[in-house]
């Protein structure tokens, strides 16, 4: 439900002290947490969480999908790598500078209306849109997916998935099964872990939302003092703007 977890980040983000991260997880993700402290401890040495808004999330960026009702090829969103972003199905952090970047918004139903417009019913494409939409640059997190062995990304043909570099495990098991582990196992796999490799920061940093019909109207997100809800008709391929 869209409009309970826009509540829900909102009264996370007013009703806790001012931290670093906020994190968003569903039930099923398990977070490496002394790992992640070492994480942020190396990246907090070159990016300033209070002052520089970024999100950490899992996966790859993917491209928009358009709406049920309106899918056909000339109402959907251009496919390029400028108009993709990670979804937040299994895991999204965020600095707190991204928190004050995002907070008007939401208070104007900014996440509600994004998951009409392209019939998001899961929080993780609500928030692909909405943090597209603000260019907020987001670190691609190692994750694992079900197994320590199955990496959530793709792993190019000339490298090699190492396990001890995951910041966790998406989708465990409730209960035992043999194509997943469960949390316990999870849990009992990462503590296991000895040795560190150099942490894996790979971001992806787009400016797709510059080019849209949106912004040449009213400009960036954060400067809106309503809140302007964009549409497939906005991101276009055929109605968006050529880079400048």
């Amino acid at each position: 439900d869209p409009c309970a977890t826009q509540e829900g980040l909102i009264q996370l983000f007013l009703n806790q002290p001012p931290f670093d991260w906020y994190v968003v997880l569903p039930h099923d993700t398990y977070l490496r947490l002394d790992y992640l402290r070492g994480y942020l401890k190396e990246l907090a040495s070159e990016f300033n969480p209070r002052e520089q808004p970024m999100a950490i999330m899992a996966g790859e960026a993917q491209p928009f999908t358009p709406p049920s009702s309106t899918g056909r090829r000339q109402q959907q969103c251009r496919q390029d790598s400028e108009f993709s972003y990670p979804l937040a199905n299994h895991m999204v952090m965020y600095s707190r500078a991204a928190v004050e970047k995002l907070m008007p918004g939401l208070r104007r139903n900014s996440l509600y209306s994004q998951a009409r417009a392209f019939e998001a019913t899961s929080f993780g494409r609500s928030i692909q849109v909405l943090n597209w939409m603000y260019s907020i640059p987001t670190l691609l997190a190692p994750m694992a997916i079900r197994k320590p062995d199955k990496p959530m990304h793709r792993v190019p043909s000339d490298s090699t998935w190492d396990p001890a570099q995951a910041l966790g495990m998406a989708m465990v098991s409730p209960g035992n099964g043999d194509d997943q582990y469960t949390m316990n196992q999870a849990h009992k796999y990462y503590t296991a872990q000895t040795t560190k490799p150099p942490y894996s920061y790979v971001w992806h940093k787009v400016h797709g939302f510059h080019e849209t019909t949106l912004y040449a109207r009213h400009g960036d997100p954060s400067s809106w003092n309503d809140w302007y809800t964009m549409n497939i008709t906005d991101c276009n391929a055929d109605k968006s703007r050529p880079k400048q």
